[in-house]
């Protein structure tokens, strides 16, 4: 009867800890031993597949656009958010329910849209959702009820909240990530000037209002990264960090630093002439890392243990007829994908597109553990005479693995 009692008390204690809020680190980061991208930086524009605490997060597309008096009117179509676990291969919806359809009014992402979603350091989803919404079937559907909110979904205890609502659509850009908030880059638009100005944004999950961390400029401020729940963005004196509220400003390094900025917690990261370059937080000198990327955005991602990186000279494939094409030839860049440690040693490389995948690349990658995620994509040549036209450009839509120290692709998520 004791075993009984003690292997029912492990059970609840079990059951407890799966369904409670996850313990997170000092950085607000879930725990996961693996290598996976630093939780410091920009998430989000475009992302369809993420890495966070030891899974991948991806979409997954619905057969149907409606259920009920629901009508899914995302771009792209009905999808879900579905998660893979790179430590047992797992792969299981986001939304708990084994029986959702994914398109009722109870299904807390429903209307998720086409790579709008983040998923957060801590584990929590901000996503758009877009819907229209009638009791009746005959009305037309420009007379549906409109629903665009962003959101935010807590997989620990199914809850969503609505964070914002709008009359119209968005997307969710660049964003950064605090315990308490997150940091966006605001765009606003003046009717009687017909002109923009911008400004770093900041909403506190405790408020309803977001509050402006900088001064509206017709120049464009981007975000740079946040550590220690500041924020660090850079002018053309010097990169500084500013509390949550735009004050308290300090100056870390007094020269300028261009483009878009990154960290692995003690260095700033940067594109300089087409190379990696990178300096300490504290007024530190310029190394060059030896490293040309093909996207201060895009080309390089920084985990605990390396950064991972996109090289390759530009391939001709052939010639285009394609109506609405901007090129006369189909090209591409990159193709070769390398690693190297923070400061741009042991450099290997992780995989090379060439043979029957040369006019293949990896697109929306991302990192856990040894290996790398991302989408395929490319060109086949339908008919083998060196033209391109519509209809040979191509996505899968499943995730492709990639084995760091084998090389070996695996489909998942199909």
């Amino acid at each position: 009867m004791k075993k009984r009692c003690i292997s029912l008390l492990l059970t609840m204690l079990l059951l407890v800890s799966c369904n409670g809020t996850p313990q997170t680190d000092k950085d607000g980061s879930i725990p996961y031993n693996g290598d996976c991208p630093v939780p410091y930086n920009t998430i989000g524009s475009g992302d369809r597949l993420q890495s966070m605490g030891g899974y991948i997060y991806f979409e997954r597309a619905l057969d149907k656009q409606k259920e009920g008096r629901i009508m899914v009117t995302s771009p792209g179509g009905a999808r879900t958010l579905m998660r893979y676990n790179c430590e047992t291969g797992n792969i299981t919806a986001v939304c708990p329910d084994p029986l959702c359809s994914h398109l009722n009014e109870d299904c807390p992402l429903l209307g998720v849209m086409l790579g709008n979603w983040n998923v957060r350091p801590d584990g929590k989803i901000q996503y758009w959702r877009w819907l229209q919404i009638s009791d009746d079937k005959s009305t037309p559907m420009n007379e549906y009820e409109r629903i665009m909110q962003k959101c935010l979904y807590t997989p620990a205890d199914g809850k969503m909240t609505v964070l914002e609502s709008y009359d119209n659509g968005g997307l969710i850009g660049p964003e950064l990530y605090t315990e308490n908030g997150y940091f966006w880059e605001g765009q606003f638009y003046d009717e009687e000037t017909d002109s923009y100005s911008y400004a770093v944004m900041y909403r506190d999950y405790r408020e309803d209002e977001p509050v402006s961390v900088t001064e509206k400029s017709e120049a464009f401020t981007g975000i740079g990264f946040t550590l220690g729940g500041r924020l660090y963005l850079s002018d053309a004196e010097s990169l500084y960090s500013v509390a949550v509220d735009g004050g308290d400003r300090k100056e870390h390094i007094f020269s300028p630093v261009a483009g878009r900025m990154k960290t692995n917690g003690t260095h700033v990261y940067y594109v300089n002439d087409g190379e990696l370059c990178r300096r300490a937080l504290e007024n530190g000198e310029e190394e060059r890392l030896g490293i040309p990327v093909l996207s201060e955005t895009y080309g390089y991602l920084i985990t605990k243990n390396y950064i991972y990186y996109e090289i390759g000279e530009k391939v001709t494939l052939g010639k285009a007829d394609i109506p609405g094409y901007a090129a006369q030839e189909v090209t591409l860049l990159g193709g070769e994908l390398r690693r190297c440690r923070h400061d741009g040693s042991e450099d290997e490389l992780v995989f090379l597109f060439d043979g029957d995948l040369a006019s293949c690349r990896l697109h929306n990658w991302t990192v856990c553990g040894d290996a790398v995620y991302g989408y395929i994509g490319g060109w086949k040549d339908s008919d083998g005479d060196g033209v391109f036209v519509a209809g040979d450009q191509f996505r899968e839509s499943a995730v492709t693995r990639i084995s760091v120290p084998t090389g070996e692709l695996t489909k998942i998520g199909e």
